[in-house]
């Protein structure tokens, strides 16, 4: 019963698959030779006339999404006067430079690292020499960070990057 049942549906899927290829090819390999080209039936559009259909289109006052009588038909009655505007002369405000704060004469020498993890770098300012952790300041300089090789310092909101005395300041590509 089984085995028959197998064979019958492999039979109808290879009927089917067999019928949908050769839909398929014989568009391809086969030649019809039964077809005969008829010359196509003249049809003459002369006596073929149409009438344009006409038709006037009225305003709608009210409005169906809102439900209530448009304000755009007594907007467009209302005549609004026309405003005159005069034209704005810009004045350019020249901004005053500000002054480039004068940095004092800084060198740094290294620094020592404590058992804290705290450094303390040799600064010398202005020729005076001050040992200074990181966040103190001295004469309006503040020591934000101490590495090995370099130290960056603020003064007046402007940071900049000091290299230890005899190192060869790396090049800024």
């Amino acid at each position: 019963m089984k085995k028959t049942l197998n064979i019958i549906l492999l039979i109808a899927v290879l009927g089917l698959w067999g019928s949908a290829g050769y839909k398929f090819l014989r568009n391809y390999f086969f030649m019809d030779t039964a077809t005969v080209s008829s010359p196509e039936p003249e049809i003459n559009f002369n006596g073929i006339i149409t009438q344009r259909d006409t038709f006037l289109l009225e305003p709608v006052n009210h409005d169906p999404f809102l439900n209530k009588l448009s304000t755009i038909q007594n907007e467009l009655e209302k005549e609004t006067p026309k405003k005159k505007y005069k034209p704005v002369s810009q004045v350019n405000k020249i901004k005053q430079p500000t002054a480039i704060p004068v940095w004092p004469d800084v060198s740094y020498y290294g620094f020592i690292k404590s058992g804290q993890n705290k450094e303390l770098a040799l600064l010398k300012i202005n020729g005076n020499l001050f040992r200074l952790h990181k966040g103190d300041s001295k004469d309006g300089i503040v020591v934000k960070e101490v590495y090995r090789d370099s130290v960056k310092v603020d003064f007046k909101k402007e940071r900049r990057n000091f290299w230890r005395q005899g190192n060869v300041v790396p090049s800024v590509k």
